[in-house]
């Protein structure tokens, strides 16, 4: 079995059909590597550009944002970097006003021992494991 890995652009694509070519070439990737019963890495970066370009430029909402990551986690074609961390900052993105990534921010920190993060957000500094400079 391989593992195999996808930048955001690829990862996007398969959602968002706003290229066709570069639609089918994701989704033919995908369907092929499940087929070859190998598995996609996605990089923490990768899931933080994601849920960027999704809101920005898709317009796409938190709930529909929580959603689409939720199943990419609970697939098992898919191995996500730092799995634990991506969900906790995902609860929290999908619960508290702050971005998915701030909350990642704050989730690798601590996981790491450093606590708290320090913001000049005030949406974020609401949140447990932010405070002000």
């Amino acid at each position: 079995m391989a593992l195999l890995a996808v930048d955001t652009n690829v990862l996007l694509r398969v959602f968002i059909n706003d290229d066709e070519l570069q639609h089918a070439a994701s989704k033919r990737l995908i369907a092929q590597s499940a087929k070859a019963g190998h598995r996609i890495f996605i990089a923490v970066p990768v899931l933080c550009e994601l849920v960027w370009v999704l809101q920005a430029r898709h317009k796409l909402g938190r709930e529909a944002c929580v959603a689409l990551l939720d199943g990419l986690l609970d697939n098992a074609l898919f191995l996500v970097d730092q799995v634990n961390v991506v969900r906790a900052a995902l609860a929290r993105f999908g619960a508290q006003p702050g971005g998915f990534s701030d909350y990642l921010i704050a989730e690798i920190a601590a996981a790491n021992g450093a606590k708290p993060v320090y913001s000049n957000d005030r949406a974020l500094l609401k949140s447990s494991g932010f405070a002000k400079p």
